[in-house]
């Protein structure tokens, strides 16, 4: 089974889509299972949705980049809270998030996607993390930040707290080719002097946590394949797992909070030339 896993690092689902279309246009086949978190949950989903259309990889991957095209600025897929509204929220002992995320629930719509494709979420209430079938309600949860966005049905939100590249819900799957798109860049990025707003003080602690859990998502695959030489793998079935990881190679500061076209062109292009 060929599994294209697509991490999750928010407003870089436009680094994604343009790496989507550079393996498109590189041979890349449709695979037989999709599996995204978060951002990767948004581009994989529109993906899911033209291949059940019937469209080709290579042409499915060129209309999810003309789709991401429409996203030119952060009022098109969130609304800023007004401050009454976040007051009526610590009154009411309830928290509905700083950002409105409707704009973006109207961009994914209603839509049919394959069977076997999967995004990933997170239940505040179990603490569990899961797999689950594409429908536009999981889509938004696996891309709703904790706090910055309101949970959706009441307690699913972003699959990237406990897996930002999902290998490892590729491979219980049964998937031993696997090509992974990691949209954190390796090492810190650029580091703010001075006070930080609320917004930025929350992401800033979301990717604290999510750099050592993509740590450990890459080192999933060779401590399984290590297991299987050693003639002990963890299930009976397990093979050989071959992964091709993409990884991009740049830090990018902007946010769904304040982004602009120009931001938007940049990731798409850095997706599609991985050689610059």
């Amino acid at each position: 089974m060929r599994a294209l896993v697509l991490g999750g690092g928010g407003l870089k689902a436009f680094w994604l889509a343009g790496r989507v279309q550079w393996l498109a246009e590189s041979g890349y086949e449709t695979p037989d299972v999709i599996i995204g978190t978060s951002a990767g949950a948004l581009v994989g989903s529109y993906l899911s949705s033209r291949l059940l259309a019937g469209q080709p990889f290579k042409v499915a991957a060129q209309e999810l980049v003309d789709f991401m095209q429409k996203i030119k600025q952060s009022s098109d897929i969130a609304r800023k809270r007004s401050v009454f509204e976040l007051a009526l929220d610590l009154y009411k002992g309830r928290w509905h998030g700083l950002y409105d995320l409707t704009p973006l629930q109207s961009l994914i719509g209603v839509k049919n996607y394959r069977v076997e494709d999967l995004v990933v979420v997170c239940d505040l209430q179990t603490h569990q993390v899961a797999s689950i079938y594409m429908s536009p309600s999981y889509v938004l949860a696996s891309v709703c930040e904790p706090i910055l966005a309101r949970p959706v049905l009441n307690s699913l939100v972003d699959g990237g707290l406990r897996e930002i590249l999902p290998i490892g819900q590729a491979i219980d799957m049964g998937a031993i080719h696997i090509t992974a798109l990691c949209t954190q860049a390796p090492g810190m990025g650029p580091v703010k002097l001075g006070p930080m707003s609320l917004f930025e003080q929350i992401t800033s602690t979301i990717g604290c946590f999510t750099s050592e859990i993509l740590d450990n998502d890459l080192a999933l695959t060779l401590a399984y394949n290590q297991l299987v030489v050693a003639g002990r793998p963890a299930k009976p079935h397990h093979r050989l797992i071959e992964l091709i990881v993409h990884r991009a190679d740049k830090h990018y500061t902007a946010t769904y909070a304040k982004f602009t076209k120009d931001d938007v062109d940049t990731m798409l292009k850095d997706g599609r030339w991985p050689e610059k």
